[in-house]
């Protein structure tokens, strides 16, 4: 069986203390890519700043889906 992987880029929106992720929207991009037979296999949130400097919010959450090759 081969597969086939897509990344999804959600960008988020915040400051300093973190970033907020519009849920809905989230959802819908996650049915979307449902309904073509997507599955959604993971999620990343990426981070700026430095955690060792005891800071860092949430730029962008990545959707890591698959489906198998036809």
């Amino acid at each position: 069986m081969k597969w086939e992987y897509k990344i999804v880029k959600i960008e988020t929106t915040g400051s300093y203390s973190g970033g907020t992720v519009d849920e809905k929207e989230m959802l819908k991009t996650i049915h979307y890519w449902a309904k073509h037979d997507w599955e959604l296999i993971s999620a990343l949130p990426l981070t700026q700043g430095s955690a060792f400097k005891g800071f860092g919010s949430t730029s962008n959450i990545l959707l890591f889906f698959k489906r198998q090759k036809n």
